[in-house]
């Protein structure tokens, strides 16, 4: 069963998309900040991170840097999942390595298409389970 870590401060946000892809039965873990994110990653390590990018402590930008300076997590896949919806922001992200830049509000066709997308691709590169 694929592990995905769902970080966003938003409670309501957060839930709903945990919730999302539980039914799809994806064991999921949630955070509420970059920091709290970084710390449950190191100690179990997903196959797919979805980060919003405006968090206090942390923001989801400062995550994906640290995420991809570490072998152990560099090549985990990451979307981003964000209310901030210019174009820079979207280029930064992906500049610094992340995977997928979907806008909030989202439709959830979008988002289980990202997942999929990527652990599919993660599994083609080696990565560590099947699909369920």
């Amino acid at each position: 069963m694929y592990k995905i870590m769902v970080v966003d401060d938003e409670d309501e946000i957060r839930t709903s998309v945990a919730e999302m892809l539980i039914n799809k039965k994806y064991e999921v873990h949630q955070a509420r900040n970059g920091k709290e994110a970084f710390i449950m990653i190191n100690n179990k390590i997903p196959d797919l991170i979805i980060s919003d990018i405006m968090m206090p402590v942390m923001d989801g930008i400062k995550l994906l840097e640290m995420l991809k300076k570490e072998a152990a997590t560099k090549d985990i896949p990451f979307i981003v999942l964000s209310a901030k919806s210019s174009g820079s922001n979207k280029d930064i992200c992906i500049a610094k390595g992340a995977d997928e830049y979907i806008n909030k509000p989202f439709d959830a066709l979008d988002l289980y298409n990202a997942v999929s997308k990527n652990l599919n691709k993660n599994k083609k590169n080696g990565g560590r389970h099947e699909m369920v």
